[in-house]
């Protein structure tokens, strides 16, 4: 270690727990302990557990909070919005009304 060798090590880590600040090297002469120095990490989320933004700039903690803070105007904002549909929906809605149309022909 007073050498200045030093060795770079690419590993596998789980974002998710903590990162140790040192490790425990184990060799024939003895163990010692090694600092940890990470390079670039990722931005990882700890509440959503998913790579691609912090925890400050989670939106689904923003939402919630937004939520708490004001349940009376996010539920009128719910109430009055029109209700959009995606196109899945309007499909499965018009073939049901064609199967309803078709049903009732029969029946005449």
């Amino acid at each position: 270690m007073e050498f200045g060798y030093f060795a770079k090590v690419l590993v596998d880590i789980n974002l998710a727990e903590p990162i140790p600040s040192k490790i425990l090297v184990e060799v024939e002469d003895g163990d010692f302990w090694q600092r940890v120095e990470l390079g670039a990490t990722p931005k990882f989320c700890s509440h959503c557990k998913i790579i691609g933004h912090t925890f400050a700039e989670c939106r689904v903690i923003k939402e919630q909070v937004q939520r708490v803070e004001d349940p009376k105007k996010s539920q009128q904002e719910i109430s009055a919005a029109p209700k959009a549909f995606t196109k899945n929906q309007k499909k499965r809605m018009r073939k049901k009304s064609k199967e309803r149309l078709l049903t009732k022909e029969k029946v005449y």
